[in-house]
């Protein structure tokens, strides 16, 4: 957990990809909670989340804005490396 938190400190972006196997993750949610409270306003764009199947998102995740990778759209694969281009 520690390593974690490191990583997650370190880090200059964190993508989880949403998926229904990734919120039944005790890992995955400590991982984006803590994200999210390095940059709740999301400012900084630490955390870049990826959509990339049909799942329920629970209510903290529904006012960031994702990558919505479910069509594999290419304006969408755009929108991630601007994302993680941006400084």
């Amino acid at each position: 957990m520690q390593e974690m938190e490191r990583c997650v400190i370190e880090s200059k972006h964190i993508i989880p990809i949403f998926t229904k196997d990734y919120f039944k993750s005790d890992w995955a949610t400590l991982e984006n909670v803590m994200a999210t409270a390095l940059d709740p306003a999301q400012k900084n764009r630490k955390l870049i989340p990826i959509l990339l199947e049909d799942t329920v998102l629970p209510l903290r995740f529904t006012v960031i804005n994702y990558i919505d990778l479910r069509d594999d759209a290419p304006r969408e694969w755009e929108k991630l490396v601007e994302s993680i281009m941006l400084e």
